[in-house]
């Protein structure tokens, strides 16, 4: 039986961390502008932050550690 390396690079999984932190510090953006938005803005606006959220998600959940150009 033979052992195979990990499927990704050191480098890759730093990216990919990197990322990751980038796309939650934009939904920590987003939801402290949802929560003033709903004491003092209007619906749509929470709904669009709502939606941005929801996005920046599917960007995350979407990412491939071994996809440099994506993670990047």
């Amino acid at each position: 039986m033979t052992t195979k390396g990990p499927m990704w690079t050191q480098d890759q999984a730093i990216a990919y961390e990197a990322a990751l932190d980038a796309i939650n510090d934009v939904i920590a953006r987003y939801s402290e502008q949802i929560a003033y938005e709903q004491g003092h803005g209007t619906g749509a606006r929470v709904e669009w932050l709502r939606m941005r959220v929801w996005q920046a998600r599917d960007i995350a959940k979407s990412l491939d550690i071994r996809d440099d150009v994506t993670v990047s």
